[in-house]
């Protein structure tokens, strides 16, 4: 996929569902994210490229530091099937 012919969307780590938060932050945290600069709110933000579904999101670093602490597993909603599944593979 070209990226030129892309579409590209400022969008703060927030504004993303929390599974999304999850992938990226990890992607963050993996270093697999290309580092950029762009104009963000009057200045010059440092951030990510985050490509999902043919769009480049632009999202800024500050936003994924200022969240970061609220990304407990608690607040990560996973499947109903996937808990049971984790409960059952602690019994055996």
């Amino acid at each position: 996929m070209n990226n030129s012919k892309m579409k590209k969307a400022i969008k703060c780590f927030q504004d993303f569902k929390n599974i999304q938060q999850t992938n990226i932050y990890k992607l963050f945290q993996n270093g697999e994210l290309e580092r950029v600069k762009f104009p963000y709110e009057n200045n010059i933000a440092d951030g990510v490229i985050f490509n999902h579904e043919e769009i480049m999101y632009l999202i800024p670093l500050k936003s994924i530091k200022l969240s970061k602490h609220r990304l407990s597993h608690e607040e990560i909603k996973m499947p109903t099937i996937a808990v049971e599944y984790e409960h059952k593979e602690e019994i055996n």
